[in-house]
């Protein structure tokens, strides 16, 4: 921020958008270049290595999420091929492979517990998902609080468990809680909400640690952004101007850096959110789903309308100048 450009020499711009994230976000691209290091690859074969890895990662992830679905895998499966994630997101030496991929994972794994009875070392699994999830992109961290939901999910199913082929052998192991068992004594409940507290206490440290500077620098500075940060809490006419500075992005499908492609995908993803609105409140009026599914799917779409709107805010906050 505080340096000055003479027109000669040029100088060194921060640019601290990967800063924000914490290492866990790069964990198998981090593996790839350890590995490039210890064979003494070359920089250009080390970072093919990198993506190589990542690419199993991806691959083996996203497998994992299929297989534990108890329905619709093919509609989840050509989702997860869309090209705009594979070109680039699964394979790229980027924190959005791994978190694309762990979200994945984090999402069929809550639509499983919704469906089918599940044990409580699953919970723990799925606990431990939920903090991966934050420490790779704290962004995503709505989408966790949907695992609270489950222990009241499972009271709802059969007491003998639902198996479906391959993709249910872990619903065949499940340990049954009694359904009388109140849900504040239910371990799947303590495993969940333990897992969930993990998740808000790192997000807390993490944003302890990464406090101190902005993402874009020479954009919006620290002192500006800190001082959007306290009116965006207290002062109503900022709260408005935030209100209208999201709305107009949101209308005209503004990107990141501008680029027309990207202000077209962006606006083909609010018709896709809006129709898939319309859907759930047409299933809901005409109870098409059964409770544990419904809740489900209120949950995941006012969930993920949450964090695109976190998004913009973040966007205003840092972005903005």
């Amino acid at each position: 921020e505080t340096l000055v450009y003479d027109g000669r020499d040029g100088a060194d711009v921060p640019c601290n958008n990967a800063a924000v994230n914490s290492p866990v976000a790069y964990a198998p691209q981090l593996v790839g270049f350890l590995v490039g290091k210890a064979f003494g690859l070359s920089p250009l074969a080390t970072y093919h290595c990198a993506e190589a890895l990542m690419l199993v990662v991806s691959t083996l992830l996203g497998a994992v999420s299929v297989m534990l679905l108890p329905k619709w895998r093919i509609v989840c499966g050509l989702v997860m091929l869309c090209p705009l994630m594979l070109r680039h997101n699964s394979f790229a030496i980027s924190a959005d492979s791994f978190t694309q991929a762990m979200v994945f994972l984090l999402s069929c794994m809550v639509f499983r517990a919704f469906l089918r009875k599940v044990s409580t070392a699953y919970c723990v699994a799925l606990a431990a998902v939920c903090v991966a999830v934050v420490m790779c992109k704290f962004i995503y961290g709505p989408l966790c609080l949907l695992t609270l939901l489950i222990p009241w999910a499972q009271h709802r199913l059969s007491t003998a468990a639902r198996t479906d082929g391959v993709g249910d052998a872990v619903g065949a192991m499940a340990d049954e809680v009694p359904p009388d068992v109140p849900l504040h004594r239910d371990p799947h409940m303590w495993n969940l909400a333990i897992g969930d507290a993990l998740a808000i206490g790192w997000l807390m440290v993490w944003m302890k640690l990464t406090g101190w500077f902005v993402t874009t620098p020479l954009m919006v500075s620290y002192e500006e952004m800190t001082a959007r940060k306290t009116a965006l809490l207290t002062d109503p006419d900022t709260i408005l101007s935030a209100l209208k500075a999201v709305f107009a992005s949101i209308v005209q499908a503004k990107s990141n850096l501008d680029r027309p492609i990207d202000s077209l995908v962006i606006r083909l993803c609010w018709i896709l959110m809006l129709a898939v609105l319309v859907a759930v409140l047409a299933a809901s009026v005409l109870r098409a789903f059964e409770r544990s599914m419904s809740a489900f799917c209120w949950g995941t779409t006012v969930m993920s309308f949450g964090i695109v709107m976190l998004m913009y805010v973040a966007l205003w906050l840092q972005y903005t100048p």
